[in-house]
């Protein structure tokens, strides 16, 4: 019986240990996605200044194809 109980002890401790665990899976997942989304922003407001330059492609051939 004694060893029923400690059995049945491992595995409440591991199932906890799981949702603990989980929760934390959960909460980075849900920074990383708003990581995501502040850069997609940031991406964007960056392409929006960059495309306010023009260059003259023909001048800098050479250093493209190279």
């Amino acid at each position: 019986m004694e060893g029923q109980a400690q059995g049945a002890q491992q595995i409440n401790e591991a199932m906890m240990q799981l949702r603990d665990t989980s929760k934390q899976t959960a909460d980075s997942l849900k920074e990383i996605n708003q990581a995501i989304d502040l850069l997609k922003e940031v991406a964007q407001i960056l392409k929006e200044e960059i495309s306010r330059f023009k260059v003259n492609s023909s001048k800098y051939k050479a250093y493209v194809e190279a």
